[in-house]
């Protein structure tokens, strides 16, 4: 009796889906953000009399620089040992999951415990994402819509609060 058709896909994903869950959460947690909160401010740009190219480089370092080390990371921990690169991933995850809480937690506005709340979201975040491909696709899916319409248009400004309507 062949059990092969039975046996459970594997959770880990490839390379190239681990670097574009990488870049998406780094989207999300870190770049959008940092534009929203610039966006809301345009003085601070004007304070500091910031050139165009400034703005770029900006863009650049948020969008593009700081997504390629994170994946150049992972990559170059994948090439010392799988073991080493997938406890790699999972810290990188893991961080970024951590931020994610810290910003749905700051909505919560739990005052003195923003910081447990976002350790135990970004527990039970990184609790899924590992156990769960569903997870992984979603991750996938918003990385394609937020490359194609850009990650402002995808998301939205009331990213906080539909994530809180749903929890």
């Amino acid at each position: 009796m062949n059990t092969d058709k039975y046996k459970k896909p594997p959770v880990s994903a490839g390379p190239l889906a681990r670097s574009l869950h990488l870049m998406a959460l780094i989207q999300l947690v870190v770049a959008w953000p940092v534009y929203d909160l610039l966006g809301r401010y345009p003085e601070f740009f004007v304070a500091r009399q910031a050139q165009p190219g400034d703005i770029a480089f900006l863009v650049l370092v948020l969008s593009v620089a700081l997504p390629l080390l994170l994946v150049g990371l992972q990559a170059l921990a994948y090439g010392i040992h799988p073991k080493v690169g997938e406890t790699v991933y999972a810290l990188i995850i893991f961080s970024l999951l951590l931020l994610l809480g810290h910003l749905i937690a700051n909505k919560l506005d739990a005052s003195g415990y923003v910081t447990v709340w976002a350790t135990l979201l970004a527990l039970l975040f990184f609790f899924i994402y590992r156990r769960t491909q569903a997870v992984k696709l979603f991750v996938s899916f918003h990385r394609k819509q937020a490359g194609r319409f850009g990650l402002r248009d995808c998301v939205g400004d009331t990213f906080g609060a539909s994530v809180l309507h749903h929890l």
